[in-house]
């Protein structure tokens, strides 16, 4: 799922990052940058669902994060029920949960 995610962001023009994003303050596992055409996934973030719930489940989350931001990338609206709805469609993850993962790592 993650590969296939790559994939399709590497097609669209849009690079994948990996960064530690902590100008940001809040708990996000990731955001486009249309400037950079890139989407920068938030490092610790990963670590954390990976150490808290295994690779496998980290994996899943950076490829829902990844289709929602070229959901941005690509119709350029900051709706984010169609991103959520259009990153679901691609892995089967609840937007829920893919919330509440996120916000349980930080306070």
């Amino acid at each position: 799922m993650l590969a296939l995610a790559l994939r399709e962001a590497g097609a669209a023009g849009v690079a994948v990052r990996i960064v530690a994003t902590g100008a940001w303050h809040r708990p996000i596992l990731a955001e486009y940058d249309p400037v950079l055409r890139s989407i920068a996934i938030d490092s610790r973030v990963v670590a954390d669902l990976r150490a808290a719930r295994g690779a496998a489940f980290a994996a899943r989350f950076v490829a829902f994060a990844i289709w929602h931001e070229l959901h941005h990338a690509r119709f350029a609206v900051r709706d984010e029920r169609a991103a959520h709805a259009y990153a679901m469609a691609h892995t089967g993850l609840d937007a829920a949960l893919f919330e509440r993962a996120v916000r349980a790592l930080r306070p």
